[in-house]
């Protein structure tokens, strides 16, 4: 690497900047997990033991048969968003900065690389945010792009996890003054493999639910929300929304959006009509695939979940470019400990 800037400076200093806090990896996925190959691959346990049964005990017992696990692999997609440093901005005066005080075209070149930095970030926690939001709502999701094999990660949600209301069953048909969406809301909690504490909804998805009397009757506006949830919801703004307590169930409603590369326009994380039934404990899985990359491997740091870079390119003229890797893949251990409905 031909600049000043080490791949740890580069590493440290994104982390420290950058506040960035999307809700679906904040709130369901707490592990990371970096890999040397550029397949990812998960041990599974299968999780069902049948119940015991009686026997006489002068009779042998019968042999169980010991659970064995799965291997599940694929590979990740890979994403180095990349910039290139305009020599004309570091001699120009900069935003924010002060008349009568002007910045060295140094100091103005460091801010600039920061700042390409900082994109480059903000651009893969979209991506990851979205590959997070996918694992929650579908059980999986599609890799692809220019120049790559199309790759779809499944989870192997259960059909019946993922529901469509419709005709006499849809919220919108019934009266809003005397109907109980609890019980729907029950039915819908009992398909989830563990138990659901935490409600996840768009905006047009809350309008449709407290429209019933009932819904808001039953609403704890008053209870504060527990330590996890506070340390979640800090800092996101107006595109998260604590309402309260259905019983034991945390609502939120989620209005995150990111910019759409192939239109660049901002689209909801969340479709609309969209109410997600979870737990704040299922196991998300933050994995990522080596990093390929020849300096990477010569600095030993393949293994990781971003590398940061900076280069000159020898020429006329000589330009500097600032690029990220990362191979990332959002995951569920489990994804029907996760109901997904969508409200008509």
């Amino acid at each position: 690497m031909t600049d000043s800037y080490t791949t740890q400076e580069l590493i440290t200093a994104t982390q420290q900047v950058f506040k960035f806090k999307p809700l679906f990896l904040t709130l369901f996925f707490k592990e990371t997990y970096t890999f040397s190959t550029e397949e990812v691959f998960l041990d599974k346990i299968p999780g069902d033991v049948a119940m015991a049964v009686y026997c006489s005990p002068l009779i042998t017992g019968k042999v169980d048969r010991t659970r064995g696990f799965k291997t599940s692999h694929f590979k990740p997609g890979y994403t180095k968003p990349k910039h290139t440093v305009n020599p004309n901005t570091s001699i120009k005066r900069s935003a924010g900065e002060q008349i009568g005080q002007p910045e060295s075209p140094a100091q103005r070149r460091a801010k600039i690389i920061m700042q390409n930095l900082l994109d480059e970030e903000l651009a893969i926690q979209q991506l990851e945010e979205y590959q997070a939001v996918q694992a929650v709502l579908k059980g999986k999701y599609t890799i692809s792009g220019p120049n790559i094999d199309t790759i779809e990660i499944d989870m192997q949600r259960s059909l019946s996890n993922n529901i469509v209301q419709s005709g006499s069953t849809a919220w919108s048909a019934q009266n809003k003054d005397t109907y109980d969406p609890s019980d729907d809301i029950e039915t819908y909690a009992e398909k989830a493999s563990g138990a659901v504490n935490v409600m996840l909804l768009d905006g047009k998805a809350w309008k449709l639910l407290k429209s019933f009397k009932l819904f808001r009757d039953a609403l704890d506006t008053r209870r504060g929300s527990n330590s996890h949830l506070e340390l979640a919801l800090k800092d996101l703004g107006d595109v998260v929304s604590f309402k309260g307590y259905y019983g034991d169930v945390a609502v939120i409603v989620y209005k995150g959006q990111y910019l759409d590369s192939s239109t660049s326009a901002k689209t909801r994380y969340m479709p609309d009509n969209t109410m997600v039934l979870g737990n704040l404990k299922a196991r998300g899985l933050r994995t990522y695939g080596a990093v390929m990359d020849e300096d990477a491997l010569n600095e030993g740091v393949t293994e990781a979940t971003r590398y940061p870079k900076i280069w000159t390119t020898k020429g006329d003229p000589s330009v500097t470019q600032t690029m990220t890797q990362s191979s990332p893949a959002m995951v569920l251990a489990d994804a029907d400990n996760f109901v997904v409905v969508t409200l008509a």
